[in-house]
């Protein structure tokens, strides 16, 4: 049995961290917090014996999960008009907040749901945008700028928890009852019949069986009418569900039944409490309409509200023959949305309370369990509820534009690669293809599309294939998964070269700076092979020391990860905090002196697919025999020294940016071919045959 309990400053369940504060945060008003129900997962709220909303946690009703691939975590309350009461952050993982753009973002969206009905269609929009006026039910949010697809969980998981709840307590989105009464089932039944079977419950309460709750005596108490009270029934209480023909029109008559289901709403039930002895089941201030103190209805160990139907206001009672005079007779409603089975067991509860002076009152529950026969009724099958469309599917369609353009310029860059032989013949060619795409890839992809992938996206796909692989956490960001897709293809095609040279945003900001550096004659710092070739290391370093620590705590890796400084660059465009803007300028810095040095050196998701495009199908960079013996101006021209000494091609430090190919197919470029072509000058013409190998 469910006993509403006063707000103290606990836990309200051992498995939650709920507390009565968070509670009073969603309903200020409240004074007391029932004990959280099973079926739906709930905590009904009360203000003194009125019931006026429900919490509860997305977690027990959703399973949506973020873009961190971890479910976020939220306290909704909704009142008894479907209202949101208010949106409370419980927990989450969602890097974009807990290490970019801070909580203030999310907790403003949340904060728009409160006093908007749960049936709203709700249209998210980018701050400070103009909006059409809004329709009747449809409801602009402010969305939350580079948050677009953790926003859209957000509002996918408050919106499938609070319908969820609705269609189980809310008479408006109330779904059928479990079991339906039979109405064909009817049988002429006396008074006697009636209590015999089993359809009117019989509950009589001795002074002797009062005085036991109680603990003490009647007769101790002031009031002097007590002294007075026969020893037999302190109460006699009868209780009939009328909702069944046999039951209602037996005990009402056909016209008086009648007259009950046109007053009943859909999927109401309706219960006959009759009762004579010296203490009544409704008190002396009882006001008809209202629900009843002193008596209740429990099923499953949760309170059914019952509420006074008002059906005898102008009426004089008329039962069947036969049946005793009542000194108080009402009919109760149920509403559908209660949960309430009457197929099923429900337990009858009386509330005695007596005064034992003008500042203590005493108290005591009695139960009675009353079942009705199972032939009465039908089980129904659950009904399906229409699935609501993918979260994916809704953000896809939110972004077609950007999956449109995104997917040619893939195909174009494809393209590139695979006739980089024949387009890369100058470095004018070069420049000309180059420096566009580098330019998309910053502001289109990086800056507008926010098409960064992040090292954080690799363990997180080795945590996903351990826990279950949900291809669905993957698909909330289109130009992520599509960036990953072509990424994958292009590793096994060509390598890393592919997406570090060309689509990687801030690997595009960092050439820029390269050239930066270059216009304004900064010389590079030089180092030895052997630091070189330590410095290679320490990326591969950090990259498993961040996979290690993610199958330890997700979270810590997840901040630890910010030794990227994508989000700050790319994500925030800088706009952050300064601890975090002064770590990827200073990167940037180095850059001036030491070219793409993060890209060579610290960057853990270069590392990733390096490893992951180690065995490639293709090496297409055309070498010559001569590269590393006789020439070394593509190794010294090489920004990242990915060519040896020898001339090959260190693939898994390459970003194949093409210019070491067009600078061999540019006979204005090639040192092989310069001298070539001097020493047929110098020889009257006759050229010397070079020997060039592919």
């Amino acid at each position: 049995m469910l006993i509403p309990t006063a707000i103290q400053a606990q836990t309200l369940s051992a498995n939650s961290p709920v507390t009565e504060q968070d509670v009073l945060e969603l309903f200020p008003k409240a004074t007391v917090i029932g004990e959280k129900q099973t079926s739906p997962p709930i905590w009904p709220i009360y203000q003194l014996q009125e019931l006026i909303g429900y919490v509860f946690e997305s977690r027990d009703l959703s399973s949506l999960t973020g873009f961190s691939g971890n479910p976020i975590d939220l306290l909704i309350g909704i009142d008894a008009q479907g209202r949101f009461t208010g949106v409370k952050i419980m927990a989450h993982h969602e890097p974009i907040f807990l290490h970019g753009l801070g909580m203030e973002p999310l907790l403003g969206f949340v904060d728009q749901y409160r006093g908007n009905r749960i049936n709203d269609r709700i249209i998210l929009k980018k701050p400070e945008t103009q909006t059409q006026k809004a329709g009747k039910g449809t409801v602009y949010f402010d969305s939350v700028t580079k948050a677009t697809v953790s926003i859209i969980v957000v509002n996918d998981t408050i919106m499938s928890s609070a319908l969820k709840v609705a269609r189980q307590t809310l008479e408006e989105f109330a779904q059928q009852a479990p079991a339906r009464v039979k109405n064909e089932i009817f049988e002429s039944r006396s008074w006697d019949e009636l209590l015999q079977t089993g359809l009117v419950e019989h509950w009589q309460l001795s002074r002797e069986t009062v005085e036991q709750g109680l603990g003490s005596s009647l007769s101790d108490y002031p009031e002097t009418e007590w002294s007075e009270t026969p020893e037999e029934e302190i109460i006699d209480l009868y209780f009939a569900y009328l909702n069944a023909p046999i039951v209602g029109k037996n005990l009402l008559g056909n016209a008086e039944f009648l007259r009950l289901q046109n007053k009943l709403k859909k999927d109401e039930s309706a219960i006959l409490v009759m009762s004579k002895g010296f203490y009544e089941y409704i008190d002396p201030n009882f006001k008809p309409g209202t629900i009843p103190e002193r008596f209740n209805l429990v099923q499953n160990g949760l309170p059914i509200p019952v509420r006074d139907l008002n059906f005898y206001n102008y009426d004089a009672v008329k039962l069947i023959t036969g049946a005793p005079v009542f000194e108080n007779t009402r009919i109760f409603r149920i509403r559908p949305q209660t949960g309430f089975d009457p197929s099923a067991t429900m337990d009858l509860q009386f509330n005695f309370d007596i005064k034992k002076n003008h500042l203590i009152i005493d108290r005591a529950a009695f139960t009675q369990t009353h079942q009705l026969p199972e032939r009465l009724f039908e089980r129904q099958a659950a009904q399906v509820e229409v699935a609501r469309q993918a979260t994916w599917v809704t953000i896809w369609l939110s972004r077609i534009p950007e999956v449109v353009i995104l997917t040619i310029a893939l195909i174009l860059l494809t393209y590139i690669f695979v006739k980089q032989q024949t387009l890369m013949t100058t470095i004018s060619h070069f420049t000309f293809i180059r420096w566009p795409f580098l330019f998309f890839t910053l502001f289109y992809v990086g800056f507008y599309a926010q098409g960064q992938l992040s090292v954080v996206n690799i363990f997180t796909l080795f945590l996903e294939l351990l826990r279950g692989f949900d291809i669905g956490v993957f698909l909330l960001d289109p130009v992520i998964f599509i960036l990953w897709i072509h990424t994958v293809i292009s590793l096994i095609l060509w390598g890393r070269g592919v997406f570090c040279g060309w689509l990687c945003p801030f690997g595009a900001l960092q050439e820029m700076v390269t050239w930066l550096a270059s216009k304004l004659k900064i010389k590079q710092w030089r180092y030895s092979k052997l630091t070189h070739r330590r410095l290679l290391k320490m990326k591969y370093v950090i990259l498993f020391a961040l996979t290690g620590l993610s199958f330890y705590s997700l979270e810590q890796a997840m901040t630890l990860s910010e030794v990227e400084p994508f989000k700050t660059a790319i994500t925030l465009v800088f706009i952050r905090s300064y601890p975090f803007v002064l770590y990827a300028v200073l990167l940037l810095g180095i850059g001036l002196y030491i070219s793409k040095f993060y890209c060579r050196y610290a960057c853990p998701l270069g590392a990733g697919l390096a490893l992951l495009g180690k065995f490639h199908i293709f090496e297409k960079l055309r070498r010559r025999s001569e590269c590393g013996s006789k020439c070394q101006m593509c190794r010294n021209r090489c920004q990242i020294d990915a060519i040896d000494d020898s001339g090959a091609v260190n693939y898994s430090e390459c970003i194949q940016c093409l210019e070491c190919l067009a600078i061999i197919n540019d006979k204005n470029q090639c040192s092989i071919d310069l001298l070539t072509e001097k020493k047929a000058r110098t020889n009257n013409g006759i050229a010397i045959p070079i020997e060039v190998t592919t």
